[in-house]
This record gives structure tokens, C-alpha cells and sequence, in this order.
């Protein structure tokens, strides 16, 4: 497979541009929020992010204890639990060269301990996804704007293994099945077009869940019992939360204009238990807030206002598993700034002393 499979008609240029992901969500939010934000979930915590530059934060699954982990002057996004909850996996946008770069990193789910795990070829790594096992991680490697491929590397970064794309112009996203047999992505076909995609975790067997809709469909999220997909879809002009059965039968919209107002409604990722969903979620001219459902889409709670800070961000939520009964959290990647009604600055948010 790797011989042939490196032998692209894609033109490879290395010139770094921002991440596709983070590029479709941002791109989106941007225009309606000022700024990007990114979730992320942590062992029955949220794992999210942060502004000013984005870190990653988690915090218990009722919003409070939010705590800082990654907390430094660089961009950190999707955060990502090992099956244990012992650890995070999660992208580093660097700045400090000349185009930049994204690498994945692995800490300790208590922040510490952060590790580069190495990035062999193209211009950025990102979207960390681990095998149910924990020893493997998916992740999405990028060679240019759109020019991206999923691949798969041993937890340490050793290994690093390309599975090929059959078609489309970038993959995306990629979410491990429970039983580790499968892995579900975003393939871009074109701009603003994308379908959901399950393959064999080796590559093969590719088929497309969402071909029979327009528009972008993407973040696919399995559940806990491994029978559906949650993920975000702007096939109703609205950026909506969506789940249907793991062959792409039974596609139902629960956000549905729950806002009742232009929304955009991002991330899902499951609870352990597989009775809810968390999800990022921003109005026109809103900051982006974590939200809590039902998985029918019913009692919607939002999680990451509980901070007082005049502005922030907060997406890429992920709810850690449920290792130990009652210690749960979600992870996420928030943005936060106060603003001086004197001075009429905005500044790095700086929590109140405990």
C-alpha cells in the first residue's frame, strides 16, 4: 500500500495554511463571531480551548471546575481522550516559524507531561483520533489548503501508516468505531462539499453515508454502542447536530432551529453512556458556547458560561470516558478576553483568585 499510495497527481506545496477543520468551523464562526473556537472533551470532564491563544481547558460535565491544562502563548486544539482517561492527545499550531507548522501532541490528562509525537512529511498534523484499544491514533496529516489524508501511527507517533483516498480532494475528521474495526471521516469533495465516509480501519471498503445530500457534512462521532453517527451537517442552510444509523439510514436533525435563531451548531461528541451529546454551538454575533442534549436532541443545557469573562470562545468538546463512577469531564478549546470599560482594552482573561 505505501509505495503506490504515495504517488499523488496532487501537486504537494509548502506553503502552510491554517488547519481544513478548524478551517471549515472557523471559517464559519468567524465571519459571525469575530473569532475562531474549538471544543474538546477529558475522562467524564470536557476537554475545550482558549482565545487569546487557544488552550485547552477541562471542566466537570455540569460546567464547573473549568481548569486551564495546556495554558501557554500558542494555539492548541482538539482534544482528544485515550480509552484509559489517563491521557490527551491534541493538535499545536506553532507560530514561531516561518509558515508555521501543526504537530500532535500527547499530555497527561492533569496537563502534564507534554510530549511532541513526530510529524513526518506535509505541512501539519491534527485531529488526533485513538484506536479503542489505545494503542494506535488516527490522525489527519495536510499537505495544502484542501490536500489532506488520514493516517495512522502507533500512540508513541512511530509507524506512521497512509490510507488511501479513493477520491475526493481531502479526508478528514477521522473517528474510530467502538470495536476498532472501522473508521468513520470527512471527505471533502469539493469546496463547501462533504460527505461522511466509514472505511476498515486498514483503508479499505470505503463507502459514503451522506452522498445524497449537498453541502458540507462533517465531524462524524460514533456512539458508545457503536449504531450511530452523530455529526454537523448545513444541508438546511443552518449548521445543525444530526445522528443516523452507522449505514447512513435515518438521518435526523436535533437541533432543528432549537435557538430559534441563526445558529451554528458544531463538535458533537457522546457521553460514555451514550444518552447524551455535547456540542459547540454559536449565534450571529454570539461567542460559541459548550451545549449539553438529550441524544434525542431534548433538554439542551449550555455548559461553559459559568466563567466571568466579557468574551470567549469555547469549541471541540469531548467527554472523556467514564473510568471510575461520578468523575466525568469534557474537554474543550476555549478563547477568552476581558474587556476595560476605561481603557476600552481587551485583555487575556485572568481567572478571580481562588
Amino acid at each position: 500500500m505505501g509505495a503506490e499510495m504515495n504517488k499523488r497527481n496532487i501537486t504537494r506545496k509548502t506553503h502552510l495554511l491554517p488547519q481544513s477543520t478548524h478551517m471549515l468551523t472557523t471559517a464559519v464562526l468567524a465571519f459571525a463571531l469575530m473569532a475562531a473556537a474549538i471544543l474538546t472533551v477529558m475522562p467524564s470532564h470536557v476537554a475545550f480551548g482558549d482565545w487569546s491563544t487557544k488552550n485547552i481547558y477541562v471542566m466537570d460535565v455540569n460546567g464547573d471546575n473549568q481548569e486551564n491544562l495546556t495554558d501557554n502563548n500558542v494555539d492548541n486544539y482538539d482534544p482528544a481522550w485515550s480509552p484509559d482517561g489517563t491521557k490527551i492527545a491534541f493538535t499545536r499550531y506553532q507560530y514561531q516559524d516561518d509558515p508555521g507548522y501543526a504537530t500532535i501532541y500527547v499530555m497527561n490528562a492533569d496537563g502534564s507531561n507534554q510530549t511532541e509525537l513526530p510529524r513526518n512529511g506535509g505541512i501539519g498534523d491534527s485531529r488526533p483520533a485513538w484506536s479503542p484499544d489505545g494503542t494506535k491514533i488516527a490522525f489527519e496529516k495536510k499537505f495544502d489548503y484542501y490536500d489532506s489524508n488520514i493516517y495512522v501511527m502507533d500512540a508513541n507517533g512511530s509507524n506512521q501508516i497512509e490510507l488511501p483516498r479513493d477520491s475526493g480532494i481531502g479526508d478528514s475528521h477521522p473517528a474510530w468505531s467502538p470495536d476498532g474495526t472501522k473508521i468513520a471521516f470527512e471527505r471533502k469533495i469539493e469546496y463547501n462539499d462533504s460527505d461522511i465516509y466509514v472505511m476498515d480501519a486498514n483503508g479499505g471498503s470505503q463507502i459514503s453515508l451522506a452522498s445524497s445530500v449537498s453541502g458540507m457534512n462533517s465531524q462524524p462521532a460514533w456512539s458508545p454502542d457503536g449504531l450511530k453517527i452523530a455529526f454537523w451537517t448545513n444541508r438546511d442552510d443552518d449548521y445543525e447536530i444530526y445522528t443516523m444509523d452507522a449505514n447512513g439510514s435515518n438521518q435526523i436533525n436535533l437541533t432543528n432551529d432549537v435557538f430559534k435563531q441563526e445558529h451554528y451548531n458544531v463538535s458533537p461528541a457522546w457521553s460514555p453512556d451514550g444518552t447524551k451529546i455535547v456540542f459547540q454551538s454559536a449565534g450571529f454575533l454570539d461567542d460559541a458556547k459548550i451545549y449539553v442534549m438529550n441524544a434525542d436532541g431534548s433538554n439542551l443545557t449550555k455548559l461553559s458560561d459559568a466563567y466571568n469573562t466579557n468574551f470567549a470562545n469555547d469549541s471541540d468538546p469531548a467527554w472523556s470516558p467514564l473510568i471510575d463512577p461520578g468523575f466525568e469531564k469534557i474537554s474543550f478549546v476555549s478563547r477568552r478576553y476581558d474587556y476595560d470599560d476605561q481603557s476600552g482594552d481587551w485583555t487575556d482573561y485572568q481567572p478571580p483568585p481562588s
